[in-house]
């Protein structure tokens, strides 16, 4: 094989790699500017108790380690974050450092650092269960916020970054979300972080609770 085409092929294989890393990380999100609080937003028509934005990236918590994975919440947090503000807005006494490390104890991760999303109700004694969905649609999230739930989003940042934040509720032009990667502790309308999700949790309370 000429030579020429074997550093073609390395270099493809390179990008390659780094795309995927990416596609697995909530860190690294591409530079924006931060605005004011939305005290502009819209008169909300759907919302919730919106009484805590936890951030991924706090240094209480940021260097935990997310059970076997190897990963720490400030690299890969966003889901467990979104959760944590969830689970403290229904009168669960936590925090994601906290929901961590009852999650780690009892192999809530896979070994890429994903969130087992039936271990929640493990670890909260029943009081905290999750509504999977398959398909995504705008109907789930209404749904979850008229039943006084907490809708979980992912999406993707620049078509590389996977995400996850909460939605606290709803105007009439946009779903409001708490983002766990966002420091200024903004309430922001989804459509400034993506166009489309991809998946759709609805973090409500159990039997247990």
């Amino acid at each position: 094989m000429p030579a020429r085409r074997i550093i073609w092929i390395c270099a493809l294989m390179a990008i390659a790699l780094v795309m995927s890393a990416g596609l697995a990380t909530c860190a690294s999100l591409p530079d924006r500017q931060d605005e004011a609080a939305k005290d502009s937003l819209s008169p909300f028509v759907l919302v919730v108790p919106d009484n805590y934005h936890f951030l991924q990236t706090d240094p209480e918590w940021a260097n935990a380690q997310m059970g076997a994975s190897g990963g720490t919440l400030a690299d890969f947090g966003c889901t467990l974050t979104s959760v944590s503000m969830a689970a403290a807005n229904l009168g669960i006494e936590t925090n994601p450092g906290a929901l961590n490390a009852a999650l780690s104890e009892v192999g809530g991760y896979t070994k890429r650092g994903w969130l087992k999303w039936g271990a929640l109700e493990d670890v909260t004694g029943g009081a905290l269960v999750t509504t999977v969905y398959g398909a995504p649609d705008g109907g789930q999230i209404d749904h979850c916020l008229m039943d006084g739930h907490y809708p979980v989003v992912k999406f993707m940042l620049d078509d590389r970054i996977q995400h996850w934040a909460l939605v606290i509720g709803k105007t009439d032009e946009d779903w409001i979300v708490r983002d766990p990667m966002d420091d200024t502790r903004t309430r922001r309308p989804l459509g400034e972080l993506t166009s489309a999700f991809e998946s759709v949790r609805c973090i409500r309370p159990g039997d247990g609770s």
